[in-house]
């Protein structure tokens, strides 16, 4: 794969890591459907990036849209470190196991707590054995295809849990020029 819109910069981050790229189209290839698919919850990331990178003429757009997001996410929230550790800095995360911050994606345990209705978070963690805060915490930072997944679907949820995105600090890395060149190499 080569890629050129994709290294574009995250602002105070720099660029993202090849290999981390290549498992992201990876996982885009075959991340189901149903993450990218349009829902009406109204803490949806979509609904925010609407305007940003869409509006979208297809699911295809759509898919290209989150990882877009995920790959401007994962600078912000950890510049691009899989085994990126709890916040040390927020007291409130430093209080309870469970809200310990892990990970790429950098979220947290508690996080199942937004999840209502639609049993997706809670049956992905039945599906990889996750069983309590310790295994959340372990699994989101070895295992790729899990976090990437479970982020996904944690942003189409709610993403007011994310500074970065609630507070706009993400939105000028995202790139149009990105989410075009993750269409061409996904329908390639």
């Amino acid at each position: 794969m080569n890629f050129h819109h994709l290294l574009s910069p995250v602002a105070g981050r720099g660029a993202p890591p090849i290999q981390f790229l290549k498992e992201l189209v990876e996982w885009g290839k075959t991340a189901p459907a149903e993450i990218f698919a349009p829902n009406d919850e109204p803490g949806d990331v979509m609904g925010k990036l609407r305007g940003i990178l869409g509006p979208w003429q297809s699911d295809m757009q759509r898919r290209c849209t989150m990882l877009e997001l995920l790959r401007c996410l994962a600078g912000f929230e950890s510049s691009w470190h899989w085994t990126e550790g709890v916040d040390t800095t927020n007291k409130t995360s430093m209080a309870h196991i469970e809200g310990q911050e892990t990970g790429i994606f950098q979220v947290s345990f508690d996080s199942l707590g937004l999840e209502h209705g639609h049993h997706t978070l809670k049956a992905l963690l039945d599906r990889h054995a996750v069983t309590g805060p310790n295994s959340f915490i372990g699994r989101m930072k070895v295992d790729h295809q899990f976090a990437m997944e479970y982020s996904a679907r944690l942003l189409r949820i709610n993403y007011r849990w994310d500074g970065p995105i609630s507070r706009g600090e993400i939105d000028s890395s995202l790139s149009r020029e990105a989410m075009g060149e993750f269409e061409q190499i996904l329908t390639a």
